[in-house]
């Protein structure tokens, strides 16, 4: 960490048996090492006064009396049914009642709950019951998604056309409740890696998944001469994995040949 804007003795005393923590931050300040390492590279900066040796950062005194430290804030929820029954076959026995207990501890100490619902084919017309926890649970947002299989589809969860249809006709109709967060309709019938999603790691490579990110990712990394999307749609990796039919998460396949 460079400190631009105090004499550099005065920095060094100020900061003398000192620690320095990085307080929801450190996703910036990592990116911006990983930055000024491709400028080094790429011969920008070629002295210690360049602008790319320095990332704005706001320092604050742990001792400062306006500091305060606010307890977790939010809590987010999953439930696969709207009661015992049609949840903890999923989630385990007990399941339902240790989230309806979280959910009133939650509202006790006034910290927003966010309920989140995988839609998959054996619960899409309980959509209402759902809503109807609202007056029972008091929670704040109620989120829905859409059932994305992971490995192979065993236990016949996923979505079929007829579903999906249903669905958006269902959620067209529930405008009126402003707690109901939609999901977001798409084509895939799996988690899109690869053929609708992408990653770009850390060294500006790009990578389907970001699970095999160590393993599968692009020879080239992104530059004046790769674009994102030329990689995207040329390069050798992304080229073969659309060539896979399939027929479950790709990760348990053995992702280090290409999983196909």
């Amino acid at each position: 960490v460079k400190i631009s804007c105090v004499d550099e003795k005065y920095r060094e005393k100020a900061f003398e048996n000192k620690q320095l923590f990085i307080a929801d931050g450190h996703h910036r300040y990592e990116t911006g090492l990983n930055f000024k390492k491709k400028l080094i590279e790429d011969g920008v900066i070629t002295d210690e006064n360049h602008p790319g040796n320095y990332i704005m950062m706001m320092l604050i005194d742990m001792e400062n009396d306006g500091l305060v430290v606010f307890p977790t804030h939010r809590m987010v929820r999953g439930l696969e049914g709207f009661d015992a029954e049609s949840n903890d076959y999923i989630r385990g026995a007990g399941t339902f009642e240790k989230i309806c207990n979280a959910v009133a501890l939650c509202n006790q100490n006034n910290i927003e709950t966010i309920i989140a619902v995988t839609l998959k084919h054996d619960n899409v017309h309980d959509i209402l019951s759902f809503i109807e926890l609202k007056d029972k649970l008091n929670f704040t947002y109620l989120r829905f998604e859409l059932f994305i299989p992971i490995n192979t589809d065993s236990y016949n969860l996923s979505l079929t056309d007829d579903d999906l249809n249903y669905l958006r006709e269902v959620f067209n109709n529930l405008k009126k409740y402003n707690f109901v967060i939609y999901p977001d309709f798409h084509n895939a019938k799996n988690c899109g890696a690869g053929n609708y999603s992408v990653f770009i790691n850390s060294d500006y490579t790009l990578t389907p998944c970001d699970l095999l990110c160590d393993i599968n990712k692009t020879k080239n990394k992104v530059s004046e001469n790769y674009s994102i999307s030329y990689l995207w749609n040329e390069d050798p990796l992304f080229v073969e994995w659309r060539k896979c039919d399939y027929s479950g998460c790709k990760l348990f396949k053995g992702g280090e040949n290409l999983i196909c």
